[in-house]
């Protein structure tokens, strides 16, 4: 072979790896645990924000926050591609071990969230879910 064509091979190479670690954030799917780096079991203190009204709840029985953090074991995101800026949430969740916040999400409605400063597209969370945040935990108002 001659060295033109073991460049172009290179070059070739180095193009489809480039665009494969670029891709693959975009198309696989991961647990939501794995993409926060926290470890759920660990987590013993959630404050929970509701965006619409800004009512707060705060778990701390670790009960309540293993239910919590259970609505989101099977949730799976991966990375959106479009990560223009976007308004209204309608949670965040922020997560504690030892009293020190350690990661937070957002959740943007069914199958929507934001962590890390990227927004992800989430499959296995859905209406139900959210449902069951509004009416299962005691909401109140911070001012």
């Amino acid at each position: 072979m001659n060295k033109k064509r073991i460049a172009v091979i290179v070059i070739i190479a180095i193009v489809l790896v480039a665009a494969g670690i670029y891709l693959i954030p975009h198309l696989v799917y991961k647990p939501i645990e794995k993409v926060t780096g926290t470890d759920f079991s660990k987590v013993d203190k959630v404050v929970i924000g509701a965006g619409w009204n800004g009512n707060v709840c705060t778990l701390t029985d670790k009960d309540e926050i293993d239910e919590f953090l259970s609505l989101f074991k099977d949730v799976k995101v991966r990375k959106n591609f479009d990560q223009r800026s976007r308004t209204g949430f309608s949670y965040s969740v922020m997560l504690f071990e030892n009293g020190k916040e350690v990661e937070g999400f957002t959740v943007l409605g069914p199958g929507g969230f934001y962590m890390r400063g990227k927004y992800y597209s989430g499959k296995n969370f859905d209406e139900d879910k959210l449902d069951k945040i509004d009416t299962s935990y005691n909401w109140t108002r911070e001012d």
